[in-house]
């Protein structure tokens, strides 16, 4: 999905309510708040969601795959985008399932097992 196609999802979505250059508007700022946000080194949470992160990496030393000659790999920053707990669930929901432990014994436990969804 490309922001044209999500810009055209949210309008049928408000029935209406917003015309697509304003929702086109709203999403443009939220990307611009983003990446300002992470690029001063703040974190940007919101909760269900994800979080987006700044982190840097560190310089080292790497090989060319053409060569095999060593050379030296900068330092640079990037974002890491980690989802939230509800978006996490919505990809592999998490279920709880009795299961009985031993066939001789009358006691059941409770284990998590993930469902996977298509």
């Amino acid at each position: 999905m490309n922001k044209k196609q999500l810009v055209a999802t949210i309008e049928k979505s408000l029935k209406g309510k917003l015309a697509a250059r304003d929702i086109t508007n709203v999403v443009n700022e939220f990307m611009d708040t983003v990446k300002k946000e992470v690029k001063r080194g703040n974190t940007v949470t919101l909760v269900g969601f994800g979080t987006y992160k700044r982190t840097t990496r560190k310089a080292r030393k790497g090989v060319n795959p053409a060569t095999g000659e060593a050379i030296k790999i900068k330092a640079k920053k990037g974002v890491k985008f980690a989802p939230g707990l509800a978006f996490k669930q919505l990809l592999s929901p998490i279920t709880k399932k009795k299961v009985t432990v031993l066939p001789t014994t009358t006691t059941t436990k409770t284990v998590k097992t993930t469902k996977s969804v298509k």
